[in-house]
C-alpha cells in the first residue's frame, strides 16, 4: 500500500510541474507581444504648396492575444537629455503637410498595427544645436502594462540620416 501511495505521489507531482510549466509557457505567449519596425520615409506630397520633410517611422505591430496600449516614444541620449514624443507633436504637429501618426495614447488590437512618425528634422537640430550625438540616441516605445522596449541600436543606425554640416 505504502509502494503505492508512493508511485500515486510521484505521478501527481508530474502531472502538477507539467500543468504549472504549461501555465508559464501559456502567460508568455498569449500576454502582451510586439514587435516593432522603424525605418526611414520620404513623404511625397501630391501638392506642390505643401513640403513634406523626411521622417522616422515606428510601426507597433500586436502579436499577442492582448490589445496593447502604447503610452509613448521618445529618442534618449547617455547625457539625460531625450526626444519626447509629445513635445515633438507641440512642435511640429502644427505645421501645414506634417502628419506624426497615430495619437498617442494608442490602443492597437491583436494582429493590429499602428505607426509614430518622427521628423528628422528634429533629430538633426538636436545634433546641430544641441551638439548630440545621433550615434548616441537610443529609441525607446513605452507601453501602459509591460516594460518600454528599448533599442540597442542607435537612431543613426536604424535609418540613414543626413550627414552633419561641415564648419
Amino acid at each position: 500500500m505504502g509502494v503505492a501511495s508512493f508511485a500515486l505521489s510521484l505521478v501527481a507531482l508530474v502531472f502538477s510541474a507539467i500543468a504549472i510549466g504549461w501555465q508559464i509557457a501559456n502567460f508568455f505567449l498569449t500576454g502582451q507581444r510586439v514587435k516593432v519596425d522603424v525605418t526611414g520615409m520620404n513623404v511625397v506630397s501630391v501638392s506642390p504648396q505643401e513640403l513634406h520633410e523626411p521622417i522616422i517611422q515606428v510601426t507597433v505591430r500586436a502579436t499577442g492575444r492582448v490589445p496593447v496600449e502604447v503610452t509613448g516614444w521618445a529618442v534618449r541620449w547617455p547625457n539625460n537629455q531625450a526626444i519626447v514624443g509629445a513635445i515633438i507633436a507641440a512642435q511640429y504637429g502644427n505645421r501645414p503637410g506634417v502628419f506624426l501618426g497615430d495619437p498617442l495614447p494608442t490602443l492597437i488590437e491583436p494582429g493590429r498595427s499602428a505607426s509614430f512618425n518622427i521628423p528628422q528634422v528634429a533629430i538633426t537640430q538636436a545634433r546641430d544645436v544641441l551638439g548630440l550625438d545621433p550615434h548616441e540616441g537610443k529609441l525607446d516605445v513605452y507601453f501602459s502594462a509591460r516594460r518600454r522596449k528599448r533599442f540597442r541600436k542607435s537612431v543613426a543606425d536604424l535609418v540613414a540620416l543626413p550627414p552633419a554640416p561641415s564648419d
